[in-house]
C-alpha cells in the first residue's frame, strides 16, 4: 500500500529517552496525553513521550502504531521506522506499521512495512 496523502499523525524522532510525535487530530491528541505524552506549549501538534527502557519504548511505539501513526523513515541516521523494525526483530513489538518518507516538500509517500 502506497499513498501520497499528508499524514496527520506520525513519529518524527526517537532519541535515547524521548519520542517526538506530531498529531494534528485533537481527539487522538487527548488519547496520547492519557498515554503519558506531554504537549508542547507553542506547537500544540507536537508531543513528547519519555521512556526508560526498550520495553517501555516498545510499548509506546506499539500504542502509536495501533493509533495508525506513521513512522518517519529514509534519510540518514536512525529514523523511527528503523527503530521500530529493530524492536520487531528483537521480538519486542509485532506486526506491520506505516512508514512515511518525503520525496519532496508536500510529497509524502506512505507504505506498509
Amino acid at each position: 500500500m502506497k499513498t501520497k496523502t499528508e499524514p496527520q499523525t506520525y513519529v518524527a524522532w526517537i532519541g535515547k529517552s524521548a519520542i517526538h510525535a506530531v498529531c494534528k487530530d485533537k481527539a487522538i491528541r487527548r488519547s496520547l496525553i492519557k498515554m503519558g505524552a506531554k504537549a508542547h506549549m507553542l506547537a500544540r501538534a507536537k508531543l513528547t513521550f519519555t521512556y526508560k527502557s526498550n520495553d517501555q519504548l516498545a510499548e509506546i511505539l506499539a500504542g502509536l502504531r495501533d493509533l495508525s501513526f506513521c513512522f518517519v523513515g529514509g534519510g540518514s541516521g536512525w529514523p523511527p521506522a528503523a527503530v521500530f523494525e529493530n524492536l520487531r526483530e528483537k521480538g519486542l513489538v509485532v506486526g506491520k506499521f506505516l512508514e512515511v518518507v518525503w520525496a519532496s516538500e508536500n510529497n509524502p509517500i506512505i507504505s506498509e512495512k
